[in-house]
């Protein structure tokens, strides 16, 4: 990063999603731990992108403690949070 730049959430929430697109959900993870390293907040955006990229990549444990991270930091889920996690429960 250079310094002084402070990406916001739909910069990151568009590195997770490439990430996600190429099967790549280990990346995914890099970004959020670089986002908690930038302090920038994990919105709903954020964990959304994430839980799509551990369902694309069949990731499901790994989802549901995203999803556990999520309610543990007061990130309240959206209809799309919701739609993701009953696509995984219904595998």
């Amino acid at each position: 990063m250079c310094p002084g730049l402070h990406p916001r959430d739909y910069a990151y929430c568009g590195l997770i999603a490439a990430h996600s697109f190429h099967g790549d959900w280990r990346r995914a993870l890099q970004v959020r731990d670089r986002m908690r390293g930038a302090r920038a907040a994990l919105t709903v955006h954020a964990y959304n992108a994430l839980l799509a990229a551990c369902d694309r990549a069949q990731q499901y444990e790994r989802a549901l403690q995203m999803f556990g991270e999520m309610q543990k930091e007061g990130v309240q889920p959206s209809a799309m949070t919701n739609q993701v996690r009953c696509e995984q429960q219904s595998v």
